[in-house]
């Protein structure tokens, strides 16, 4: 099965842009964070998500994966690690699978998955 994005499909997490008092809730397209790659996660030589496992619910045409994974970013004087999770809802239409949104977030480290 092939799954690809749908024409509006977001992407939404909480973060803290540099400069702003506080986290805030970010919702964007994928032409946006695409756009925004460079500057983020193609900003360091290391960056790798590495799925540790999946959870997923089917009814329909509607789908939800749980994605978990532990990432790493940075360079050859410092790499971050940590844990997240993916959340998928993708849906079907026509014969092909098409995502509709992304939201994840780290996780905290005692977080059972």
């Amino acid at each position: 099965m092939r799954i690809t994005s749908g024409p509006a499909a977001t992407l939404t997490t909480v973060w803290q842009p540099p400069g702003a008092p506080a986290p805030q809730l970010e919702t964007i397209t994928v032409p946006v964070f695409v756009e925004r790659a460079p500057a983020g996660l193609g900003s360091k030589p290391i960056f790798e998500e590495k799925m540790d496992s999946v959870r997923v619910r089917l009814l329909g045409n509607l789908a939800q994966a749980w994605a978990f994974y532990t990432a790493k970013f940075g360079d050859s004087t410092s790499v971050a690690t940590w844990r997240g999770v993916d959340a998928f809802t993708v849906m079907s239409h026509g014969g092909r699978w098409r995502i509709a949104s992304v939201a994840f977030a780290t996780l905290p480290s005692d977080t059972a998955r």
